[in-house]
């Protein structure tokens, strides 16, 4: 549920860094409401996904946090000795 004033921002960047949120109003008991939701996540050094889902409006702030298994990356599929030649 979008208004003309809604906005949507979304990022995913080349480490597995995942951001999006989106802002829109709505009306409630005939007040004008902000709300915002979305969802962030990273890969860490762990090699975990870490994971955030929200949403804040006039029942306040409620997230969710979810840690999950990531595989294929790239640099475990190479041999070592490979990876050594490239730095010399």
């Amino acid at each position: 549920m979008f208004d003309s004033g809604g906005i949507f921002r979304s990022h995913y960047l080349s480490d597995g860094t995942f951001v999006r949120q989106t802002t829109y109003t709505k009306i409630v008991d005939g007040a004008e409401i902000v709300v915002q939701e979305g969802e962030y996540s990273f890969i860490g050094i762990d090699k975990l996904r870490h994971k955030t889902t929200y949403i804040a409006d006039e029942n306040g702030y409620r997230a969710q946090a979810s840690v999950s298994n990531m595989t294929g990356f790239i640099e475990d599929n190479i041999d070592p000795k490979v990876l050594g030649s490239l730095i010399g």
